[in-house]
């Protein structure tokens, strides 16, 4: 019997097949990754007076399983190269990266 995160995994994985598309990290095969545009993002440090301040942000997500760290190279077909510049969330199966474009 498949646990709950296996569910939820396989439910992530398939919903990147649908989203995204094969792309590059570093020169490598990362599987499909969704490139988001204008995502809001809360931008405030949590427990002080500027902590609801909301931004528009570039995200993509990639599955956890190819290491994406902050600092690597996203190249996405369509969307184009992306630095990976901060780490937004990680839900344990994928982790989403707010991107700056480096190139079109």
């Amino acid at each position: 019997m498949a646990t709950a995160r296996e569910i939820f995994g396989r439910a992530i994985q398939k919903g990147l097949a649908v989203l995204g598309e094969p792309s590059l990290l570093d020169g490598q095969p990362c599987g499909n990754v969704n490139v988001a545009r204008n995502v809001q993002l809360y931008a405030g440090a949590l427990d002080q007076a500027n902590d609801n301040h909301v931004v528009n942000a570039d995200v993509a997500t990639i599955e956890k399983q190819y290491a994406p760290k902050v600092g690597m190279t996203l190249v996405h077909p369509t969307e184009g190269t992306f630095l990976l510049n901060r780490l937004a969330a990680d839900d344990g199966i994928t982790r989403r990266f707010v991107i700056v474009q480096t190139a079109p």
